[in-house]
């Protein structure tokens, strides 16, 4: 298993507000360095301010993306098309809903090729582990 630092979620654009309300009251907060915990983003970046647990309540920090990717990927995986074809599992005993397996695997192919060992020629080891959990999915 490889590590993770962060959990991305897709929302949509209308439901943001929703979304950081309801991370708020479990105890998230904004890592905004202005002190404005939802402030608005630009419009070239693709999630809101990094969420953070308080202590003890979390171990993972929260991204709520309105984009898969930055808008120079907008065309190869638009965020309406993974919206549309989401899937529900059972996790920690809830019904959530995720990406397809194969928009899975083309964000984690965005994700590598976006990232800056791709432009100096290195491959990291998190990308290979999830391009085979994916393709196995």
């Amino acid at each position: 298993m490889r590590s993770v630092t962060d959990i991305d979620k897709l929302v949509e654009e209308d439901r943001i507000a929703d979304a950081e309300n309801a991370l708020a009251k479990q105890g998230y907060c904004s890592k905004d360095d202005a002190g404005n915990p939802f402030a608005p983003i630009g419009p070239y970046h693709h999630h809101r301010p990094v969420l953070v647990p308080a202590a003890g309540k979390g171990e993972f920090s929260i991204e709520i993306h309105i984009q898969v990717g930055n808008l120079s990927w907008a065309q190869v995986l638009p965020e309406d098309y993974v919206l549309q074809r989401k899937r529900p599992i059972e996790f920690g005993g809830r019904r959530v809903r995720i990406p397809s397996p194969g928009d899975m695997l083309v964000h984690a192919l965005i994700h590598a090729a976006s990232s800056r060992d791709y432009y100096l020629r290195r491959f990291r080891l998190r990308h290979a582990i999830d391009l085979n959990r994916l393709w196995q999915a």
